[in-house]
């Protein structure tokens, strides 16, 4: 195995639920798209 992706068939970890996600259903790198708008909330100051 090469990149993690080989490791769980193409999709990716969001780092704010955790679940994995095929990349189109990614907002951004690390996040989700039912995530991201949360996370966003959140960073808030």
């Amino acid at each position: 195995m090469t990149e993690t992706e080989d490791d769980n068939g193409g999709k990716i970890c969001c780092q704010w639920c955790g679940d994995m996600f095929p990349p189109e259903k990614m907002a951004t790198a690390g996040l989700c798209e039912s995530c991201v708008d949360v996370a966003d909330e959140e960073m808030e100051p």
